[in-house]
This record gives structure tokens, sequence and C-alpha cells, in this order.
């Protein structure tokens, strides 16, 4: 529980208090635990259709500023934050090397070791202790190269200039509705009352608190939570000019409270495989659909090498015209309304 109270102390994103834990199984419910304190609301997954158009504005609003708070908080290194507390209760923050298993403690602690990385330095590190880990495991079941493979699409994305000053930084990697409660009330605009589900936050590449929301204004696409197809289908198509007036208009204030200069992490496709990569990088190739999931992205990368080089202020530049397009059209499409 380390990382919840790492989020209340140094950011404003709402968290709940917690009371007390044990993480062992040494206590009368013979499991871990932990009781904190109530967060007041109801899913946003539930409600986020039935608000009116201010309330969903005001939602737009306060995503916006959690993703900031994210992204503003910055480390030196990858990892995962822990923490020790001493006689008085005041606790001590760390960070430890994400989990690879099986590797040897001596080997984790060389990873301790490293005072600061860069972003390839991160995924070069990642996929070698993924691989003498697979070879440690199963020495006789790895003929493939996947993840020489993954190795090298993450030096081609830093030879691309994708990590060219990008950080750590916090990051939540399940914040979606289902996760994050609300407070809606007769005489004021909703407000997000608390998240949830921070097991699974890291400090990583500042690009992966990027992944654009774009249920905000396009809800009708969310739909399967748990369909990976369905999540690909709306991060490819989160940049597309929303259907009517107010869903524009929802995009537009999402957009004027990151700022213009996040929207390259939000919408350029090749953070959204950046984003790919750390994942795999992050959990390795274990599970079922790792090794279809990386033949995708291998594949996807290629193609978008393939196409002609843009520097990295030609992709910014073109990010922001396409979104000031989008703007001007919705402007457009308002005016057109009021002479109606």
């Amino acid at each position: 529980m380390a990382i919840v109270r790492y989020v209340r102390q140094h950011t404003s994103i709402p968290t709940a208090e917690i009371i007390f834990f044990d993480a062992t199984s040494e206590n009368p419910l013979k499991a871990p635990y932990v009781v904190h304190s109530r967060i007041p609301g109801k899913d946003l997954q539930d409600v986020y259709r039935t608000l009116d158009h201010q309330n969903k504005l005001a939602i737009a609003e306060q995503w916006g500023n959690m993703l900031l708070s994210e992204f503003a908080i910055h480390n030196d290194f990858p990892g995962v934050v822990d923490a020790t507390a001493d006689d008085s209760g005041t606790h001590t923050y760390g960070f430890r090397p994400f989990e690879v298993d099986p590797e040897p403690e001596e080997e984790r602690q060389d990873v301790r070791l490293l005072s600061k990385q860069t972003v390839l330095d991160m995924f070069i590190l990642q996929f070698e202790r993924w691989d003498a880990a697979d070879k440690r495991a199963y020495p006789d079941d790895f003929p493939l190269d996947h993840l020489t493979q993954l190795t090298t699409v993450a030096k081609e994305m830093d030879a691309a200039g994708l990590f060219k000053d990008v950080g750590f930084s916090l990051c939540h990697l399940d914040l979606a509705p289902r996760n994050v409660m609300v407070k809606v009330e007769s005489d004021s605009l909703a407000q997000i009352s608390g998240v949830l589900d921070w097991d699974s936050a890291v400090f990583g590449p500042s690009f992966l608190a990027c992944e654009p929301p774009s249920w905000i204004w396009a809800w009708s696409n969310y739909e399967d939570e748990n369909d990976d197809q369905d999540e690909d289908y709306r991060e490819i198509h989160a940049n597309d000019t929303p259907a009517t007036p107010e869903d524009q208009e929802l995009k537009r204030k999402f957009e004027d409270i990151v700022g213009v200069n996040m929207l390259k992490f939000f919408y350029n496709p090749r953070y959204r495989l950046a984003r790919s990569l750390f994942n795999l990088a992050l959990n390795g190739l274990r599970s079922n659909d790792a090794f279809p999931k990386t033949e995708c992205l291998i594949q996807e990368w290629e193609g978008l090498q393939s196409k002609p080089t843009e520097s990295s202020s030609a992709v910014d530049e073109a990010t922001v015209s396409l979104q000031q397009a989008s703007i001007d059209e919705a402007l457009a499409s308002s005016k057109n309304l009021e002479l109606q």
C-alpha cells in the first residue's frame, strides 16, 4: 500500500486513506488485507452515460488534471514505489525494480544499484532480464528471438527521437472509468472523489500516462472493457473528429487542459506502440497472447518505419495541425447550429 500513501502525499489525486494493512497471512484472516477509508460516490463507468453535458465537461477537465498530476511526478529511474516506516510511523519511500521471475537476488540487487537510466536503457535492461529469466525457467523451450526483436524496436524508436527528453513519471496502468468514483449531486457539478486499484502503478516512461481517454468524447465505442481489440481500436481512432458538437467540445476541453505540447504523446501512433512495447517489457512474454501481440507490434512498427521519415518536430507540428483542424471544424459546426 506504499503507492497509495505516496500518491496522497505527492499529488492532488483523490485516493483512499490507508488505515491499516497486513501484507502477510499471519493474521486472523489468514490472508493479506487492507482497511481504508470509504470513498463516497458511484462508479464512473456506471454513471457517465447518464450525466448531462456540463457534468461531462467537468469530468473531462478533472481527468486532464489527474493525468497532468501523474506526468509531473518524476524519478531518475523506473520501478515500483516501496516504503519503510520507523517507530513513529513516518514513511520513507524508495523504489524497487520491476518484478522478473525467476531472477536471483544478486541480479535484482545489481538493478537496484543503477542510479539513473534513460528510457532506452530501461527497455534494453528489461528485455535482457526477461531473456535470462526465460532461459532459466524454460532452457529448452525458447528458440524464438522475439525479445531480441523487441530490443531492436526500442533502439529504432530511440533513434527516431521518440524517447528524446522523455523521463520517468508516475503512471496508473489501469486508469479507467471502472476504477474511478464520482460524486454527482444536484446542486454542484460532478466531482471525482477517488481513484482505485493503484496496485499496478509504476514509474515508467512519461508517455505511459498519456493513453487518450477517448471514452470522454466517444462513449459509444467504450463497450467491452476486457476486449483488447476494442482497446486498440479506441486508441487508434482517439483523434478522429467526434460525431456531435457536444462530443467535440468534450474533446477540446480535455485537450485544453493537458495542452498542445502533450498531444503528441496522446495521438502519435508511434507512442501508442511505445506504450505496447512497455507492457511487454514489464510483463515479459508469459501470457498466451504475448507472442501474437509482439508480432503485431513489430509488423505495425515496420509499417510506420516504411513511411517517409519525419523529424520529431515535424511529427509534433503535424499533431498540433491536426488538432487545430479539429477545433476549427467544431467551431464551424457550432456556428452553423447557431444560425439555424
